[in-house]
């Protein structure tokens, strides 16, 4: 497992390609408490699982991490605004004000 680990990192060049070559046979152990955690935030649990197993959303999530490349996120927490305007890592309540303040008011 140890080099399969150290060759897709090596080949690939990243964690997340890692995981999904080692994991992606392997069922989700969380997959019926994010169903639960998305019905009782109001959604349809069959809209959830049906996300899940179909995996509805890999192609934006794959968009935001070739964004967050793009701009050398290296870290969490990140928040950008209007693509311009970011906050790294944790960070008090001020720097979100002053990150916000810059936004556009047409946008905010």
């Amino acid at each position: 497992m140890v080099t399969v680990a150290a060759r897709t990192l090596r080949v690939r060049g990243g964690i997340i390609n890692m995981h999904i070559d080692v994991w992606s046979d392997l069922v989700c152990p969380w997959h019926e408490s994010l169903v639960a955690l998305g019905a009782e935030a109001g959604l349809d649990a069959d809209d959830v699982a049906r996300a899940l197993r179909d995996n509805a959303y890999a192609k934006a999530v794959e968009a935001d991490l070739e964004q967050a490349r793009a701009i050398q996120v290296n870290g969490v927490p990140f928040f950008l605004f209007d693509g311009r305007y970011a906050v790294a890592g944790a960070q008090p309540a001020d720097a979100f004000t002053q990150a916000l303040s810059r936004v556009p008011a047409d946008i905010s």
